[in-house]
């Protein structure tokens, strides 16, 4: 190999190197530009509760608690996701603003997308009533 290839060898690897870096940081990057900040010091946020609507044959049947995936959006399109216990229980931190909340259950369970507004220093309340998807 001449001595030109041997000393532009090194000098390709780290253009190469610095590359791919640089689309790793934009990758990187716009993930996080896409992700709602989580900042456990605010005061509000929303808080709710994801129940599944029961049929019963003779009595009118309480709905069941039940686990589900919840998202938030906001307006700019950043989200974040958080779990409702078994209890059916969630809770988001979040910034005052005008929000899109969904729950997602099992294959089989739908619930309506809602439109939430979160006021400083507040928790919104919400519920979601899922039912089974037929």
């Amino acid at each position: 190999m001449s001595s030109l290839r041997k000393r532009k060898q090194p000098f390709i690897i780290a253009v190469s190197v610095i590359g791919i870096l640089a689309i790793l940081g934009g990758i990187i990057a716009y993930t996080s530009s896409r992700t709602l900040p989580t900042d456990t010091t605010l005061k509000s946020g929303v808080r709710g509760t994801t129940l599944v609507n029961v049929v019963c044959i003779k009595a009118p049947c309480p709905a069941q608690k039940t686990a589900a995936t919840i998202a938030v959006t906001d307006a700019n399109g950043k989200s974040t996701t958080t779990k409702a216990n078994t209890e059916g229980k969630f809770e988001v931190k979040l910034a005052p603003g005008i929000y899109t909340v969904s729950a997602t259950g099992d294959s089989a369970l739908t619930a309506p997308t809602q439109q939430v507004t979160v006021v400083k220093d507040k928790f919104t309340k919400i519920t979601f009533n899922f039912s089974r998807n037929h």
